[in-house]
């Protein structure tokens, strides 16, 4: 009988090593077949990741090592009981591998970035915090199901109908938060754009709306799913570019030499306008009872438009106070 339970004994410790070792190998294996096919690609950080979650992967083998342990010592030991709780452990421990993974991807596209915030880069973070929840919720739901199949069809089938029902409650809310990041491929804080007859330049991208300035000051909040919905003009002024200004001023006399001397004097202060591409100013029409003048001038590579819009409008508006009418880009 002793030698029965040591020949039990033996072949459970044997089948241990024998599966663990042989995960191993097929772990080290993937590794770098992993490092060989991606760590000259795009997708070099692949390795990387995969040797961050070494630890859950090894307590995964240890787990399904043991099983076959325990199976090859005494198959009566892995009774309902020791099986449904092994499985528990096996879930979690394979929730944990996979939310590790996730999170550490959002590290690596943000430590990518070498300090450069962007609209999802600033809402990795909250993002993390998401993506945990989501990983270990569905974790939840499936050892419920796991212990009892009707039980965990009520609650997914309740969880379903919740989660129906808060879509439906927070629809634009969810809809300006998705647009929103859509958004950061199509424009930036400090972008000049124009939309449903609004102009002005990106003040900040937040979650569910964009606040805009319009070039006399003014603060306008939008929503994010306006900008994907609508038709939006984005001003991109990355490289050097002839601006041309449009302002709208009551009959006044001698307007024009005014305003090309007020805008001759605003260029020679400002480094981004180019000195040898003196502003011009044409009078281009009439509308609504106003001159309409047009402004052009050339601004420096990367300059920064907003600084320079604010100069040019508050000199314009301090020249002419009531008469002016309207300033914006054009």
């Amino acid at each position: 009988m002793a030698f029965e339970n040591f020949d039990s004994l033996f072949l459970g410790i044997a089948a241990f090593l024998i599966s663990f070792v042989v995960l191993y190998i097929a772990w080290g294996i993937i590794l770098r077949i992993m490092d060989s096919v991606f760590s000259r690609s795009k997708f070099y950080f692949i390795p990387k990741l995969l040797k961050e979650i070494g630890r859950s992967v090894i307590f995964l083998m240890i787990l399904v090592s043991a099983y076959f342990g325990v199976h090859f010592y005494d198959a009566t030991l892995l009774d309902e009981t020791i099986l449904k709780v092994w499985g528990i452990i096996l879930i979690l421990a394979v929730t944990e591998t996979i939310a590790r993974l996730l999170l550490s991807t959002m590290d690596v596209y943000k430590s990518k970035l070498r300090g450069a915030p962007t609209f999802f880069s600033n809402r990795i973070p909250l993002l993390k915090t998401l993506v945990g929840l989501f990983t270990y919720g569905i974790a939840v739901l499936i050892v419920i199901t796991y212990l009892s199949y009707e039980i965990g069809s009520i609650v997914t089938l309740i969880g379903v109908v919740f989660l129906i029902m808060v879509f439906i409650i927070y629809f634009d809310l969810i809809k300006n938060i998705a647009a929103g990041f859509q958004l950061a491929e199509r424009m930036q804080e400090g972008d000049y754009i124009e939309m449903d007859g609004r102009n002005g330049f990106v003040e900040k991208i937040l979650d569910q709306h964009t606040i805009i300035r319009d070039i006399d000051g003014k603060s306008i909040t939008i929503p994010n799913s306006r900008f994907v919905n609508g038709v939006m003009k984005n001003n991109f002024f990355s490289e050097g570019n002839l601006i041309s200004l449009k302002i709208r001023i009551t009959d006044v006399p001698k307007a024009k030499e005014k305003l090309a001397g007020l805008c001759g004097k605003v260029a020679l202060k400002l480094e981004d306008v180019f000195n040898d591409y003196n502003p011009k100013v044409y009078l281009s029409g009439m509308e609504e009872g106003c001159n309409v003048y047009s402004v052009k001038f050339m601004i420096s590579p990367n300059s920064d438009l907003r600084k320079i819009m604010d100069e040019f409008n508050n000199a314009i508006k301090n020249e002419f106070k009531k008469n002016l009418v309207e300033i914006k880009i054009d």
